[in-house]
């Protein structure tokens, strides 16, 4: 043992420290944890429970209570050795009194569920002036609470203080004595009490139609839902300013007419107002909002929220010529999931210099679908500029003719030239009889024909003609075709089980007049001479720069305008014709109304894909939309690199081919090319 202690003075002294310097384990102290105060009577106060004031926390001075005074100058005996000054009197027969500023008091409180709440407190006083506060956590929730005069010192009155919030818990509410009144003294405390309420259940705006509104349907901004003023929707003026009957006893200001979609929309618009609409979702996913609104000046915009949560971010609305010329605004794509929501469309500011935020015309919510983007990357670019031109796919090699080759003035080419994406190059196929511009075109790719029906030669405006011509890209030769039974031009051709047949497009001379003929020509005719164009059932709306498919033995057709020359109305109407039974049934309308995207329309994997094409006010658009005609709705895809109007997009494989085209802005058409991926199915 000796020889232990002679080592450890060793150890000592080598590192220098002396016996001073160390502590046996055994002569330290532990710290304890610092008091808080505990229920007065086991279980803590909750809710709607009444707290006697004398039935503060356990705990002492400076714990559970702090009084000015050592001793309890009421001279009760129910909280014998505390300080507190409780004396008779009271609705228990205990009160708390000769309080003074700057004591305070601890009730422990358990609150189940977190929500709104009120103090009140039974207090009495002989005098004005004194004043108290409630404070939970640290932070004062109840504001300055005044003790009234009430008369005498045990004629009580109860107060309340301000609504507060409360999370669900065990907690502490300290009561701060914070002002004598002009005696000195706060007043006399009786009891306190935490009072729960009970949440505000708004009542719910209704569809207007009676059920939710179906998102792959426009959704008509003149029926928003029921439920009237600060429910459906926030005008800021009382009376309809529009003046349509189509509301009556509503305050939201709908007008008529103007080329809406509906017969009906809204308009005497303000900052500040709201619409709300009941809408279904059929599938969680990713989704963008639609809106066709038009002003005569730029600055305004709104924006909707879904459930009040999700919201688009802001739309501005683009100036236009009148206050009718509606344009397609799109938003961010949010996330919604499957079912039911409620849709607020906010609006946020008027346009610059006028009292106005717009006229809204309808809304709709378009899903996105397919790859994140196409990975566009420039491709050798074609040989001459050209937009309107025609362009299709054959044997996985684009073929591309005539065309506009600038604007103001017209210019136009008839060569024609063949794209390889295989090896990133074009080969000149010489000039073509065919008309420069607006042709229907049809494709016979196993066979490797094209056909051109009906368009306009030279410049603009052009001559119609009601020529037809086969292109064989074998031979590269050109074979002239029985003609139209009439001149037609800016319509659409298609191929079906040998039946050539032509569509729609503008009558004659006439650029502004839009036909809806259905002629049909037998291919298998030819051979005998006795091969002459047949009427079918017309198209049900006439119309021109249209876009058509043939899908599974039937002819899918959609957009186009109306009226090229004068009226200039994009449209969204969507036909499908049946051969076999020689009839139009209507599918979905395409969301984005658009034209001239005529050769940027072909077939993908069972689905149809338009993209590009001239929007409202002869704006080029970089949206790419896909119908799936399984479910029968239209889906938005990645954009486009660049707007462009009379481009051509065709498909090979995975690889998109984009070449040439309008920007509507600029006056020249374009030679840049793009090659795209798409993802392998």
């Amino acid at each position: 043992m000796a020889q232990l202690i002679r080592a450890r003075k060793k150890i000592r002294a080598a590192i220098g420290l002396s016996s001073a310097h160390v502590q046996r384990l055994e002569d330290r102290r532990l710290m304890s944890a610092t008091p808080v105060s505990t229920p007065f009577h086991a279980a803590p106060f909750t809710p709607g429970q009444t707290i006697e004031a004398e039935d503060f926390d356990n705990g002492g001075e400076g714990v559970a209570y702090h009084d000015t005074t050592l001793k309890n100058l009421g001279g009760s005996t129910y909280r014998p050795g505390e300080s507190v000054d409780v004396q008779a009197g009271g609705s228990n027969g205990q009160n708390v009194g000769f309080t003074a500023a700057g004591e305070w008091l601890n009730y422990t409180v358990n609150v189940p569920v977190a929500g709104q709440f009120t103090l009140q407190a039974s207090v009495a006083n002989a005098a004005s002036g004194g004043a108290f506060h409630g404070a939970v956590g640290g932070i004062n929730v109840t504001g300055s609470m005044a003790v009234p005069n009430t008369g005498n010192w045990q004629v009580y009155k109860t107060v309340t203080s301000s609504t507060f919030s409360l999370s669900a818990g065990q907690q502490v509410l300290h009561i701060a004595l914070d002002r004598n009144a002009s005696v000195p003294a706060v007043g006399n405390f009786d009891w306190f009490k935490l009072v729960a309420i009970p949440p505000v259940v708004k009542p719910a705006s209704k569809p207007f139609g009676g059920a939710s509104l179906p998102i792959v349907q426009k959704i008509e901004a003149e029926n928003f839902d029921l439920g009237g003023e600060g429910l459906a929707y926030h005008d800021s003026t009382a009376a309809n300013l529009g003046g349509a009957a189509y509301r009556p006893g509503e305050a939201v200001d709908l007008q008529s007419g103007g080329a809406s979609s509906n017969g009906y929309y809204i308009g005497y618009t303000a900052a500040g107002e709201w619409l709300t609409y009941t809408i279904s979702i059929p599938e969680t996913g990713k989704y963008v909002l639609a809106g066709r609104v038009a002003c005569i000046a730029n600055g305004a915009s709104f924006h909707a929220t879904f459930d009040g949560a999700v919201s688009t971010g802001s739309l501005a609305i683009t100036k236009g010529p009148t206050w009718t010329s509606w344009h397609t605004a799109l938003s961010n794509a949010v996330t919604l999931t499957a079912g039911t929501h409620v849709m607020r469309i906010s609006i946020d500011h008027n346009a610059s210099g006028i009292p106005s935020a717009g006229n809204y015309d309808s809304f709709q919510l378009i899903e996105t679908a397919g790859p994140a983007s196409f990975n566009w990357k420039p491709a050798a670019a074609a040989p001459a500029p050209e937009f309107e031109g025609f362009g299709r796919m054959v044997n996985g090699k684009l073929y591309t003719f005539g065309g506009y080759t600038s604007v103001n003035p017209f210019g136009s080419t008839e060569t024609a030239q063949v794209y390889d994406p295989a090896t990133n190059t074009w080969t000149s196929l010489g000039t073509m009889p065919i008309p420069e511009t607006h042709c229907g075109v049809a494709v016979d790719e196993q066979a490797g024909v094209i056909y051109f029906v009906g368009g306009l030669r030279g410049l603009y405006p052009g001559t119609p003609t009601s020529d037809v011509f086969q292109y064989d890209t074998n031979s590269n030769t050109w074979t002239q075709l029985p003609s139209l039974p009439e001149a037609l031009s800016a319509g659409e051709a298609a191929l079906v089980n040998g039946q050539l047949h032509y569509f729609g497009g503008n009558v004659g001379e006439e650029r502004a007049t839009d036909s809806n003929v259905h002629f049909v020509l037998d291919l298998s005719a030819l051979a005998s001479g006795n091969a002459t164009w047949t009427s079918a059932a017309p198209l049900p709306d006439p119309r021109d720069h249209f876009s058509s498919v043939v899908l599974n033995g039937q002819i899918y057709t959609f957009a186009g305008e109306v009226g090229h020359d004068t009226l200039h109305l994009q449209q969204t109407d969507s036909y499908r014709y049946d051969p076999v039974a020689d009839t139009w049934t209507p599918f979905a309308d395409i969301p984005i109304p658009r034209s001239h995207a005529e050769s940027s329309t072909f077939l993908w994997n069972g689905k149809i894909i338009v993209a590009g094409g001239q929007v409202d006010d002869f704006l080029a658009t970089a949206t790419v939309m896909e119908y799936d005609p399984a479910v029968d709705r239209w889906f938005l895809l990645p954009n486009l690199p660049v707007g462009l109007e009379g481009t051509i997009l065709q498909a090979t494989g995975d690889k998109l081919i984009l070449t040439t085209g309008y920007d509507g802005l600029s006056g020249n058409a374009t030679t840049a090319s793009w090659v795209g991926q798409w993802p392998s199915v």
